[in-house]
């Protein structure tokens, strides 16, 4: 709502954005160039719009997230219960674009996100 109150000039109580909810979003709800069209088209037209990308624009113009490796390796005991973790993971920062503050203690978070490690690391 922010980014609606910056570029229009109105209070941010004045803005309503209609979401449409989706599944997953792949990180791409971190970029919100899509809220600034919508908003820069609607004040320019005067009237509510609804913005919508082909596949081939979403893919042209869309923001990737960085590529990931992660190494997983596993110990079981006889009873097939886990007795050992190894996970490694090598990334460049996702957050360093989207909110550099969020990185502590040059650790990613994102970058970890859904590893059983994320729970020892503060947020």
């Amino acid at each position: 709502m922010a980014i609606g109150s910056q570029i229009t000039g109105l209070p941010i109580d004045k803005i309503h954005v209609h979401t449409t909810f989706l599944g997953c979003g792949l990180g791409r709800r971190a970029m919100p160039d899509f809220v600034a069209e919508a908003v820069i088209l609607s004040k320019e037209l005067g009237k509510p719009v609804k913005v919508l990308w082909t596949r081939e624009e979403d893919i042209k113009y869309d923001a990737f997230r960085p590529p990931a490796s992660h190494r997983i390796e596993a110990g079981l005991d006889a009873q097939g219960q886990l007795i050992g973790w190894s996970h490694k993971v090598v990334s460049p920062s996702m957050l360093k674009y989207i909110d550099p503050t969020m990185i502590k203690n040059g650790i990613d978070f994102f970058c970890l996100w859904g590893g059983p490690m994320l729970r020892a690391l503060p947020c």
